[in-house]
């Protein structure tokens, strides 16, 4: 289980896409294809948890800023500490 010793040990990003049978518009963009992006969150003692990122068309700035920014402030880190206090 989470002890109280227990870290994150790694985040990883699954970005997900799927092609669409017929695009679709809103008042920005027509898309020909949906998207999703997965966080992995895995501890040191192999625990997973699973979360996702919103990522519809900023995907390229979205998979750079969880795997080289809020990864590296998250390693290391009490699990079960949601609360980011910047210590």
């Amino acid at each position: 289980g989470c002890g109280m010793t227990d870290r994150i040990a790694a985040v990883t990003v699954h970005p997900l896409s799927a092609k669409l049978r017929e695009p679709f518009a809103y008042s920005q963009a027509w898309y020909a294809e949906r998207g999703a992006m997965l966080v992995e969150i895995t501890t040191a003692e192999g625990l997973t948890g699973w979360g996702e990122a919103f990522s519809n068309a900023s995907v390229p700035v979205t998979i750079p800023a969880i795997r080289d920014i809020i990864a590296k402030l998250a390693v290391g880190r009490d699990p079960r500490d949601i609360a980011y206090d910047n210590d």
